[in-house]
């Protein structure tokens, strides 16, 4: 099979560029990347590569586009972030100390990474068509037989699997975000009724951010329907059903999770400069919530470009929201620098040996164990934010004298 090339690659006889001719396409796309069943499971991923490096023979090389450097610098960075976060992680708690907020985000590699090579084939092999931005005419003239129809036809099904893997990839990182806080709070009265409700939000606002996506134009073929124009709702790249209910959808629940932590930070015994820093740290999905409703503007306004546009900010606001949602952690490791790797104490020693330093001044020669019980004072619970131990007033609970919490037996290290 010979290798794809588009037509307008090529130069006639007298040295001009040939320019675009729908009907002077080879017809060896089809065989690469159309949805014809007699396709091979690897036939997209040859388009993908052939597409990439096609040229003509008399040509030079051809660079990559400043797009497609940007997904992948995106992309390494984003990987690369998460593997360091698991790498500090691992050091500072082993691996029987990982929680399911570290499962999450090394699960999210998946929907992360292929959705920054979904968004680099929307230029770099369907050149950003897709079944939008047509007119009448020019559906009822495009004959299905044509190269453009099968470029639209793959660009739209490319825009859908898109959105599935951006919209999982972005709901893992708020589960992730969740379940640290569950992790930060553990012992803290009232948070795991707030946590509750924030996983329920999660879960429903997928549930039903995914249904859009998927279902809000039926059948599911009409997602790449050209001829008749199958509406607004049916293009899956400038789709305003999808786009308005993702913006509001994210929001919220970025919203929520920015609001989680602050009544824990009102309760923390540290400075007020530190507690603005960390109220700073913890408000990062800010910037998600911004690079959401720029990629809806932006989508929206740009109809000839919305496709490329739209794909290239689902990479951009991922990268941000892995981004903020591994700061947290991150920053407890680097609260060790400029020498991480020196012994690490565990949470449970530093408070047996701060029982043992009480308990040693509390002595005198004359009833120094009746006067040390007698002065200890109810304990409090503290939750350690890299070498930062939060120590937070609790309330009356059972088992434990008032105002006495469970302590957190996280290791130092352990947001």
């Amino acid at each position: 099979m010979q290798s794809y090339r588009l037509r307008n690659s090529r130069r006639s006889r007298d040295g001009e560029p040939k320019r675009f001719d729908n009907s002077e396409f080879r017809h060896d796309f089809l065989d690469f990347c159309s949805i014809a069943p007699r396709r091979t499971p690897y036939s997209f991923l040859s388009c993908f590569f052939e597409s990439h490096n096609a040229h003509d023979e008399n040509s030079e090389a051809p660079s990559m586009n400043s797009s497609t450097v940007e997904i992948f610098v995106f992309l390494s960075l984003g990987l690369f972030i998460i593997l360091f976060r698991l790498f500090g992680r691992v050091y500072m708690v082993g691996w029987r100390g990982m929680r399911a907020d570290d499962y999450l985000m090394l699960v999210n590699m998946l929907p992360y990474t292929a959705n920054a090579v979904l968004a680099d084939t929307v230029e770099g092999v369907t050149h950003g068509l897709t079944n939008s931005n047509m007119s009448d005419a020019e559906r009822r003239a495009l004959s299905p037989e044509s190269e453009e129809y099968a470029m639209r036809v793959l660009g739209s099904k490319i825009q859908v699997a898109g959105w599935t893997m951006y919209v999982t990839a972005n709901w893992i990182i708020k589960s992730s975000m969740c379940a640290f806080y569950l992790r930060l709070t553990t012992g803290v009265q009232g948070y795991r009724t707030m946590l509750d409700i924030s996983f329920a939000l999660i879960a429903a606002s997928y549930i039903a951010l995914m249904g859009c996506v998927l279902f809000a134009c039926h059948p599911m073929e009409r997602h790449w329907q050209i001829y008749p124009d199958p509406g607004n709702v049916c293009y899956p790249a400038i789709s305003k059903a999808v786009i308005y209910t993702n913006a509001t959808l994210n929001s919220i629940t970025d919203l929520y999770l920015i609001v989680l932590p602050l009544p824990m930070l009102w309760m923390v015994k540290l400075p007020k400069l530190k507690k603005l820093g960390l109220a700073v740290l913890f408000s990062g999905a800010f910037f998600v919530i911004a690079a959401c409703l720029l990629r809806s503007i932006i989508t929206l306004r740009n109809k000839v470009n919305g496709p490329v546009e739209g794909a290239m900010w689902s990479v951009r606001e991922c990268f941000v929201a892995v981004t903020i949602a591994n700061l947290p952690v991150l920053w407890a490791f680097f609260r060790l620098w400029p020498n991480p790797f020196r012994p690490r104490r565990t949470r449970l020693g530093s408070d047996e040996s701060r029982g043992r330093q009480e308990s040693g001044s509390g002595r005198s020669e004359e009833g120094g164990g009746r006067r040390a019980s007698q002065q200890r004072k109810p304990q409090s619970h503290r939750a350690d934010v890299g070498e930062t131990d939060l120590e937070m007033n609790g309330s009356e609970t059972s088992g434990h004298d008032s105002g006495s919490m469970a302590p957190l037996r996280e290791p130092l290290g352990t947001p």
